[in-house]
């Protein structure tokens, strides 16, 4: 697998990552977390999208949502600020799981801040 490049796996890992961030979406983001942006064009989580098709993006992706690293936004103007399907994705269930899995990509660089650091003010808790 290439870094970047969309793949054949790539994009099937994509397809099923952007159905369970629509349904994320319209069970409760948008009706109880206003504040949640709408995704971006872009967007990893978003279906048909360039980044969508890439596997090493998304594998990162599953993984900070996974291990609780802020996965960021790309998008011009967005730079910095949390990746909105990340939000959506981590919304109900808001703490990390932990993983030792390895990053796929060698220059990958999260933020390290745990979850209890991080403002999650606008994050409702669920009980399971």
């Amino acid at each position: 697998m290439e870094r970047n490049r969309p793949t054949p796996e790539g994009r099937a890992l994509g397809v099923e990552i952007a159905r369970l961030c629509d349904q994320e979406e319209a069970k409760q983001a948008r009706m109880l977390a206003p504040t949640i942006p709408e995704r971006c064009k872009t967007c990893a989580f978003r279906g048909g999208t360039f980044p969508n098709g890439c596997g090493g993006t998304l594998l990162d992706a599953l993984h900070c949502i996974a291990d609780g690293h802020d996965f960021l936004c790309h998008e011009h103007g967005r730079k910095g600020q949390l990746c909105a399907g990340y939000q959506m994705m981590r919304f109900e269930h808001p703490f990390a799981i932990g993983t030792d899995w390895p990053w796929f990509t060698q220059d990958a660089e999260p933020n390290t801040r745990l979850p209890a650091e991080r403002d999650e003010s606008n994050v409702k808790d669920v009980e399971q």
